[in-house]
């Protein structure tokens, strides 16, 4: 089963050392060893499939402790999902951050993420930096796989492009240049 992080961390508090991420209209507060989980289920480049196990397993290589604990507290509270990936795209939008670096004359179907001046912190297929791009005006994450069935050549329907809408995402996420958050209240009132 995916896990995937929710949330826009938005930094550390001192003295208590707390990490905050900003869910919604609210913030979330984290241990260290929360924190480290949470970072860690935003998976690795190269890997569209992440899994609690994948997640678990790097937690152990890390040493972070309680990583069992952290990762079902972390579930509990949202900032962590796993399970139902249809009902966690209808509730889950992708909102981008840093900057379309453009594509390449040698590579003109591959596409950076990042900041100016510096080496991209991801480089996306035309798909997934569809999504980076324009997946913030959809109210889902589920509404993108409607749009992208709707325009199909073929009708198909939007659970059959669940799946790669999800592998889009894991680039996104593991090189930072997008966040998942929830719906507002008014956007989950039409679904």
């Amino acid at each position: 089963m995916n896990v995937y992080p929710v949330g826009h961390y938005v930094g550390e508090r001192h003295p208590e050392g707390h990490h905050l991420v900003r869910v919604g209209q609210t913030h979330q507060s984290m241990s260290e060893a929360e924190f480290g989980v949470w970072v860690l289920a935003h998976g690795v480049a190269g890997s569209p499939e992440w899994t609690v196990e994948d997640l678990l397993a790097l937690a152990e290589k890390a040493e972070l402790p309680d990583a069992r604990a952290a990762t079902d507290k972390l579930t509990g509270i949202g900032v962590l999902v796993a399970g139902n990936e249809v009902a966690f795209a209808q509730t889950h939008r992708l909102m981008p951050l840093l900057v379309g670096l453009g594509n390449s004359e040698l590579h003109p179907d591959r596409f950076a993420v990042g900041l100016p001046g510096l080496p991209p912190v991801a480089v996306l297929d035309e798909s997934g930096y569809e999504l980076w791009q324009w997946g913030h005006l959809a109210p889902s994450l589920w509404h993108t796989c409607e749009v992208r069935a709707a325009v199909a050549d073929e009708p198909v329907s939007a659970q059959d492009h669940l799946g790669g809408v999800l592998r889009d995402l894991r680039p996104v996420l593991a090189g930072g240049c997008g966040y998942l958050d929830v719906l507002s209240r008014a956007h989950q009132r039409l679904y």
